[in-house]
């Protein structure tokens, strides 16, 4: 709907990471496919992951990012009915949610950066989480992209993203205060 609009000079949509396919069983027996970022793209990880671990509540919990171009594997529990939103933002006040819900995730980029060129632009995406009580997400950022991934590949979205300036930090904000971020590790990654 908004590819000719978008507000780019050498380049159109997005190139997503190679990933690996499997067959993942339901919880009813039936089988789907899952979808997770490559094994080989690890390569790009330059250092040893800075790894932090907290609670979140209502006020958030943030996190500086290490680049421009990193990822970020993290796991969480969250309290039946609590709404957790991991935000990436600028000091533009710019900023992009993945909000889990209890049984779905919804990214939200209607204020990433620029996005008046297209009224399609900003609607949200959503996938069903999966039913496990531990939730584990990875993200690799870039400047204009971010590709989401359920850490045992029940879904994978990935959804462009144009900040006047690049994301520096990652938060983390509890609707009823009781999220406990178990592990969050932070990768900056090299271009190869």
């Amino acid at each position: 709907q908004y590819a000719n609009q978008l507000p780019t000079r050498q380049f159109r949509s997005a190139n997503s990471l190679a990933r690996d396919l499997t067959l993942l069983r339901n919880a009813d027996g039936s089988y789907r496919v899952g979808v997770l970022p490559s094994k080989e793209m690890e390569v790009l990880r330059n250092a040893k992951p800075v790894t932090v671990s907290f609670s979140a509540g209502k006020s958030g919990h943030a996190v500086a990012l290490p680049s421009a171009l990193c990822e970020i594997d993290m796991s969480f529990t969250a309290a039946n009915g609590s709404k957790v939103t991991v935000r990436l933002s600028n000091p533009k006040g710019e900023y992009a949610d993945l909000v889990f819900d209890g049984s779905s995730y919804t990214f939200d980029r209607s204020a990433s950066g620029i996005t008046g060129f297209s009224n399609d632009f900003a609607v949200p995406t959503v996938a069903p989480a999966s039913a496990d009580k531990v939730q584990n997400v990875r993200m690799i950022i870039d400047v204009s992209s971010i590709e989401m991934f359920d850490g045992k590949g029940w879904w994978a979205m990935t959804n462009l993203v144009y900040p006047e300036i690049p994301y520096d930090k990652i938060e983390v904000i509890s609707e009823n205060g009781n999220c406990r971020v178990k592990s969050m590790k932070l990768y900056n990654l090299t271009q190869n």
